[in-house]
C-alpha cells in the first residue's frame, strides 16, 4: 500500500488538487493529517483489491457520516483523531492488513483498532457506502454508531468529552436528515438514560462544545420529551 498509488488514482479522477487542499487545511495537526491520509489510502487500496467486508466505526465513522451530509468541508472543522477503528467480517482481515499492507496496529502517527465481530448479517446490509474523492468508505450506519458511542466508558456517568461531541454531531445529522434519533434506533434502557443525561447538560454548555454543526434547541427538546416517556 503506497500513498503514491492513491495520488495516481486521484489524479486520474481529477480530485488530487482538492485532496491536497484538504490536507493543507488540517496540517496544523500533523498527526491528524497523517491519520486521515492513511485512512483514505487504506480505503482506496482495499477497494481496488476488491476487499469490501469491513466498516469504519468510532470517531472516523461519525466523521464519514457528516461527510455524507456536508461534504469534505466537514473534515477541516472536525475534532481530529489519531485512532482509526475498523470492524471486519473476516477473521483473517487482521493478518491480511499486516501481511499485505504492512499495517501495524501501533504506528508512530496513528493507532489502528481492528476488531472482528460476529455481527448480524442484517447490520452489514445496513452499512453505508460513503463516497469521497471517488473512493468508497464502508461505514457503520448512523443509528448503530450512536448506540456504540453511548456505550463508551459505561461505568462513568457520561462518555468522554470527545464522544459527547460525536454524539451531538450525530444528533445534528439525524435532524438534517429529517429523523428523530430515537425513532431510528432501538436503544437499550441504559443507552436511553445516558442520552437523556447528555441532553440535560445546559444548552449553553452544549453550545460551548467544539461543534461545527449543532441540533436546534427545538430538536433537542423533542428528544428530551421522547426520552422521558
Amino acid at each position: 500500500m503506497a500513498y503514491r498509488d492513491l495520488e495516481d488514482r486521484l489524479e486520474q479522477e481529477g480530485t488530487l488538487q482538492d485532496f491536497h487542499v484538504l490536507l493543507d487545511g488540517i496540517k496544523g495537526d500533523a498527526k491528524f493529517q497523517k491519520a486521515f491520509q492513511f485512512l483514505v489510502t487504506l480505503a482506496s487500496d482495499l477497494e481496488q483489491q476488491g476487499i469490501h467486508e469491513y466498516m469504519f466505526i468510532g470517531g472516523y465513522g461519525v466523521l464519514l457520516q457528516m461527510v455524507s451530509l456536508l461534504g469534505a468541508r466537514s473534515i477541516k472543522r472536525w475534532r481530529g483523531s489519531y485512532d482509526i477503528d475498523v470492524v471486519a467480517k473476516d477473521y483473517d482481515f487482521d493478518s491480511l492488513l499486516q501481511r499485505e499492507y504492512l499495517v501495524q496496529k501501533h504506528q508512530s502517527h496513528l493507532t489502528l483498532f481492528l476488531e472482528n465481530y460476529a455481527l448480524d448479517d442484517s447490520l452489514w446490509q445496513k452499512r453505508d457506502l460513503i463516497r469521497l474523492y471517488g473512493i468508497t468508505f464502508p461505514t457503520l450506519c448512523l443509528p448503530e454508531l450512536l448506540k456504540m458511542k453511548l456505550e463508551v466508558q459505561p461505568r462513568e456517568e457520561l462518555p468522554r468529552m470527545r464522544d459527547r461531541i460525536d454524539i451531538v454531531h450525530m444528533l445534528a445529522v439525524f435532524e438534517r436528515r429529517g429523523q428523530l434519533a430515537i425513532s431510528q434506533t432501538n436503544l437499550t434502557d441504559f443507552q436511553r438514560q445516558r442520552l437523556y443525561r447528555i441532553l440535560r447538560i445546559p444548552e449553553a454548555d452544549i453550545e460551548r462544545m467544539d461543534l461545527f454543526i449543532e441540533p436546534s434547541r427545538a430538536y433537542l427538546q423533542r428528544l428530551r420529551e421522547s426520552l422521558k416517556r
